[in-house]
């Protein structure tokens, strides 16, 4: 009986610490170069914060390799791309994302598009969907794989507040309840479509709309 609690503790335990310090590793990064990574894009050079932005595709890397790695994994998305509603779905916000950039366009507002695709839809969705949520949802019910990861999610943005943006520790809190709506939305449409490429596009789409505004 021991053995079996101490096995789900791992279970749960050790993917969250893996999202943790991918997240913890994100936070020094932009710390780093905060004058950089964190200023409007138009207002720093682009290849000033380009090698900051590549080791955080750098740390994305692995998740998503991991993702792909298995088999019945791979078979999944290509059956669910070949609904005629996911590839329209993706399409569209693909789309959308695409003619928001050529109405007005620039190298910031393409590097911007870039960014919000590979390190904030890409990342966050492999690290905290593909990986973190999978494993959990391997071995728990949706419920408890959507609560647990979404904690983790909140919490990595809410450290991200803290100790990038100066922000109070009360915010840290505040992102708790905001994570697990977010990854109870993600996860279900994983669920539902079986692609990752939807999280993800909607992502991106909704975090560059928020990029424009």
């Amino acid at each position: 009986m021991k053995i079996m609690q101490w096995k789900r503790i791992i279970t749960i335990s050790m993917p969250s610490a893996v999202a943790l310090l991918y997240s913890v590793l994100a936070i020094v990064i932009s710390g780093q170069g905060s004058d950089k990574v964190l200023a409007p894009f138009a207002s720093v050079d682009i290849r000033e914060r380009f090698p900051y932005d590549a080791v955080q595709v750098l740390l994305i890397f692995p998740f998503a390799a991991s993702y792909y790695w298995n088999r019945q994994v791979r078979d999944r998305e290509k059956r669910a791309l070949a609904k005629p509603l996911v590839r329209w779905a993706v399409g569209l916000l693909v789309l959308a994302v695409f003619l928001a950039v050529a109405f007005r366009p620039s190298g910031e507002r393409a590097y911007a598009a870039l960014y919000y695709l590979l390190i904030v839809a890409c990342g966050e969705e492999y690290v905290f969907r593909g990986f973190l949520y999978k494993t959990l949802r391997d071995n728990l019910p949706f419920g408890k794989a959507v609560i647990i990861s979404g904690l983790v999610f909140g919490l990595a943005h809410g450290l991200f507040q803290f100790a990038v943006l100066q922000q109070p520790w009360t915010v840290v809190a505040s992102y708790l309840g905001g994570g697990i709506v977010g990854a109870l939305l993600f996860a279900w449409l994983l669920e539902r479509t079986g692609a990752i490429a939807v999280p993800i596009s909607i992502h991106w789409f909704l975090d560059f709309c928020g990029y424009l505004v």
